[in-house]
This record gives C-alpha cells, sequence and structure tokens, in this order.
C-alpha cells in the first residue's frame, strides 16, 4: 500500500478535531466507508454549528447541498476510481469552508464573552479594587478596545482568562465566604475523612466570617476543609483554586 498524509482540522467553537488520512500515491486507497464515515462527520458539524445559533443559515444550507450530493455521487459510484477521487476532493474543500464558518461565528461569541466578563470586573473593582488594581483594569480596557478593533481571536482569548482572573482575585474573599456557607448548609452531603474535625473547622471559619474576615484569616482554614474532603467530594475546577 502506498504512503498518506495525515490532514488535521480543528473547529474551535465546537471543540471537534477531523482527521482525513490523504493518499499521497494513489487515489485508489480511498476506501468509499471512510469517505461516507467523513461525509456524516461533516453534516453533524454543520447540525451542531446550526444549533449554536450564531451561524449563517444560508451559507449552512449550502454546505448541506454540497455534502448532499457528494454522498449522491458517491452512492452512484463507491468504487469508481474518479468517482472516490471527486468526493474526496469535494469533501476536503466542504470541510474547510465549514471550518472559515466556524471562525466567522466564533468573534461574535467571543466579543460578548468578554465584554461581559469585563464588566463584571469593573464593577468588582469599584467596589473592592485598589490604586493598583484600578491600574491594572484601565490597562486591561485598552488592550480590550485594541482587540474588538482587531477582531484578534488568539489575544482575545488571553484577554478574557486575563480579566476572569483578577476578577476571582478581587473577589477572593467572597469565594472563601461561599465556599464555606455552602459546605456548612450541605455538610451530610459530602464525604469526609474525619467528620468531627471537618465540623470543627467549619465552625472555626464561620467565626471569622462574623469578624470581618480577611483572606489571611480565612483561606488557611478553608485549604484544611478541602483537605478532608475525600476525592469524590473535592470541588469543581472553580473552587479548587481556592487551594493554590
Amino acid at each position: 500500500s502506498g504512503r498518506t498524509a495525515s490532514v488535521r482540522a480543528f473547529f474551535p467553537l465546537l471543540e471537534h478535531t477531523v482527521d482525513l488520512q490523504i493518499p499521497e500515491e494513489s487515489s485508489n486507497e480511498i476506501e468509499s466507508d471512510f469517505l461516507e464515515r467523513e461525509l456524516l462527520n461533516g453534516e453533524n458539524l454543520l447540525h451542531e454549528l446550526n444549533e449554536n445559533g450564531h451561524s449563517d443559515q444560508t451559507e449552512i444550507d449550502k454546505l448541506k447541498d454540497e455534502l448532499s450530493y457528494l454522498k449522491t455521487r458517491l452512492d452512484q459510484g463507491a468504487s469508481d476510481y474518479d468517482r472516490k477521487l471527486e468526493v474526496h476532493s469535494g469533501l476536503i474543500k466542504s470541510l474547510r469552508k465549514i471550518d472559515t464558518l466556524d471562525e466567522k461565528t466564533k468573534w461574535p461569541r467571543l466579543e460578548a464573552e468578554l465584554r461581559e466578563e469585563f464588566e463584571r470586573l469593573e464593577h468588582a473593582n469599584n467596589d473592592l479594587g485598589n490604586e493598583k488594581t484600578t491600574q491594572h483594569v484601565n490597562q486591561l480596557r485598552t488592550q480590550i478596545d485594541e482587540v474588538i478593533r482587531k477582531k484578534d481571536v488568539t489575544v482575545a482569548q488571553a484577554l478574557l482568562e486575563e480579566a476572569h482572573d483578577l476578577y476571582f482575585a478581587l473577589t477572593f474573599i467572597y469565594q472563601l465566604v461561599g465556599f464555606v456557607r455552602y459546605y456548612d448548609e450541605n455538610f451530610y452531603n459530602h464525604d469526609w475523612k474525619d467528620d468531627h474535625r471537618a465540623r470543627e473547622l467549619i465552625n472555626k471559619a464561620k467565626s471569622v466570617i462574623s469578624e470581618n474576615p480577611t483572606k489571611d484569616t480565612l483561606h488557611p482554614i478553608v485549604v484544611d476543609i478541602i483537605h478532608l474532603l475525600n476525592d469524590q467530594g473535592r470541588p469543581g475546577d472553580d473552587l479548587e483554586v481556592l487551594i493554590g
């Protein structure tokens, strides 16, 4: 058998990757069942884009028609050398168009998310920030205005993460308080390594909270509480960062 080249197409909005094995020497190596699978894969990707509600319906319908035509052509001659070559070539072009459509629809969604996260950050900074955090927020505002003007997806994603991290840092004390209240109210719904010690620490944390808590006084207690949770009862990603 001849050599093949791997081509990978990633669809960021759908978090989906398509791998195509393209023969380098002879299109006889293109199996009809492989083409059928990839045609179905393309149809599924279009369906997901349509479900997201951010896509150009006219373009989606056009691509659906392209895939339907290719499927019909394959059905008419699945064992024919030239027919498989035709379908394979058309399939690659259609998947590239789907990838382009995915990129075009990603920006409006990302821009909206970035604006929302920054607005949340500004409100938090107005309530809890200081001169240093205000300077950071102002710098972020300038960068975000610039990235929106350029529609740079990569930089926008980085700024979105930065805004989220700063928001979390500003509201860290409230995250700690929320953690304590949650595990106090749901104490018996979790599996503790030492029930007595866990209850003792939560009560201690509640006492600290009632006396104008700070990060330095509350954080160590929260970390100790987390370490008393068995793995299946550990908090998810958002609360796991409280350990750090």
